[in-house]
């Protein structure tokens, strides 16, 4: 039996079909969220992060070991297709942010294991964007 991350290498996974249901569940758990803000007068913010996989940021030698530990397996296929979705759903909502560009200029040690977990100077850099893209909406100075 597959473990870790073989698990998610299964044979005849329709990836399509599979990647719209992933985004279909995260963006009904959107539009609830969005449903409950309306209805109890608050404000929030969906953010979409990067993942080792995807993205332009410039791998150190670290970081493309951990990526190879993915393989090119149906995980890799699946945040792919995952990413795509939500990158198209970001540009029609203003309460989903897509930041998986967030470390695209970085070329030290962001990344410290192959599921995207990363550095302190890795979650200070969205924690930045966040408050960037946050202050931009409210109209912060």
């Amino acid at each position: 039996m597959a473990t870790g991350l073989d698990a998610y290498r299964i044979a005849d996974v329709d990836i399509a079909s599979l990647g719209e249901g992933v985004t279909q569940a995260y963006l009904q758990n959107h539009v609830l969220v969005g449903a409950l803000a309306a209805q109890h007068g608050f404000d929030y913010a969906f953010f979409w992060q990067p993942t080792i996989a995807h993205g332009d940021k410039p791998l150190t030698e670290e970081e493309e070991a951990l990526k190879a530990a993915l393989g090119e397996g149906t995980l890799v296929a699946l945040f792919a297709e995952v990413y795509e979705h939500v990158r198209q759903a970001a540009n029609e909502s203003r309460d989903l942010y897509n930041i998986a560009d967030v470390f695209d200029a970085q070329d030290g040690l962001i990344y410290v294991d192959p599921l995207s977990h990363v550095t302190p100077e890795g979650n200070a850099l969205i924690a930045q964007r966040m408050l960037d893209l946050i202050g931009e909406q409210l109209g912060w100075e």
